[in-house]
């Protein structure tokens, strides 16, 4: 099975760090305006939150966790490994400011474009402050894939939500969808509103029970789709699985892929900054 696109282009951009990792602040590397690092507290919400403003703040994770969100879009598109026996258990807070005028599109991209072109800062900053030098090996890793169900997938495509909160203020979300590029989960239905497959994964595994191993996308639907699945009643004995086939025309396999791993070569503890 191939590997997805975005999966491709980390391991090809993995194959930099070691080099990059010898550079100094003043290289032609794309860089954060301003960047802090703090010993942290883990008060906040676990990983990245990257606001329409610029503003990233990352919460709680280690060096492992950040070289994860630098360089994957998920598990599922590869892992890390390797490092000093701290990479996996010092938490850091990280507090950055992305110079939007660099980045082309910024104000129309959605929060995944956003995310994905502040991947290569993230990248930098490690690399500066942690003198982190990696590099990239190819293993064969079981997997969880959501493939079409014969017949077909049962989704309706939408356009894509505007980068406005998912939705110009004009616009209100059709009678009983929720806000588009969101979902919605009640008692009795899974209700999502212009959202993208990989979006929906987490919900999918934890569901299903298929945690064990990531669960990735190989269903080919790469748009926006809107949905209302009706959920499963235990009396009867029915599963999510099958409401999953019968409603949405997806399945759950198993399956072994070439799967990315991103091995800590060496690192250093950062010079941290003062308290926030």
């Amino acid at each position: 099975m191939k590997q997805s696109i975005f999966g491709l282009f980390a391991a090809l951009a993995l194959a930099v760090p070691a080099a990059r990792a010898q550079q100094t602040a003043g290289s032609d590397m794309p860089s954060f305006d301003a960047a802090s690092i703090h010993a942290s507290r883990c008060n906040g919400a676990l990983g990245p939150q990257l606001a329409p403003s610029g503003r990233l703040d990352i919460s709680c994770l280690t060096l492992a966790g950040l070289t994860q969100i630098a360089y994957f879009r998920s598990a599922a598109e590869g892992e890390t490994a390797g490092g000093p026996k701290w990479a996996d258990l010092d938490r850091f807070d990280v507090i950055a400011e992305v110079d939007r005028a660099s980045i082309a599109g910024w104000d129309t991209m959605s929060s995944n474009q956003r995310f994905d072109a502040v991947r290569p800062l993230i990248q930098q900053l490690l690399a500066e402050r942690f003198q982190l030098r990696i590099h990239a090996e190819s293993r064969a890793a079981a997997v969880f894939a959501l493939v079409q169900a014969k017949g077909g997938a049962r989704l309706k495509e939408v356009p894509q939500p505007s980068s406005n909160g998912g939705r110009k203020n004009s616009d209100e979300p059709p009678p009983g969808l929720p806000t588009a590029g969101t979902f919605r989960i009640s008692e009795d239905h899974w209700t999502a509103n212009a959202v993208q497959i990989r979006n929906i994964l987490f919900q999918i595994a934890a569901r299903t029970g298929y945690t064990g191993s990531p669960m990735i996308d190989e269903t080919g639907l790469t748009g926006f789709y809107t949905f209302d699945m009706k959920l499963p009643d235990d009396k009867d004995g029915a599963t999510f699985e099958q409401a999953l086939i019968n409603q949405l025309g997806l399945l759950v396999r198993s399956d072994k892929v070439p799967r990315t791993t991103c091995i800590i070569d060496s690192a250093i503890k950062p010079e941290l900054d003062s308290s926030q």
